[in-house]
């Protein structure tokens, strides 16, 4: 292997370092927030389709209508 490469970290404290940390965790929270309502309104619009597409069909649950009376011959 030619030459190694070598790693080194170091911590480097900024004065605005928990302001702009407050700042960022402030903005994920806003961010999740939205996401959520929109996840809602769209979940919302879906089951008022879902209603509506019930509503004007003409099938039921299950195989058969209570008045049916179909036979096996």
């Amino acid at each position: 292997m030619k030459g190694q490469i070598k790693v080194s970290r170091q911590l480097k404290e900024y004065p605005d370092g928990q302001q702009r940390w407050d700042r960022a965790y402030q903005y994920l929270l806003q961010w999740t927030l939205e996401a959520e309502t929109n996840q809602a309104s769209s979940s919302k619009l879906i089951n008022k389709q879902e209603a509506k597409d019930v509503k004007d069909s003409n099938l039921y649950a299950g195989f058969h209508s209570k008045t049916d009376t179909i036979t096996d011959n």
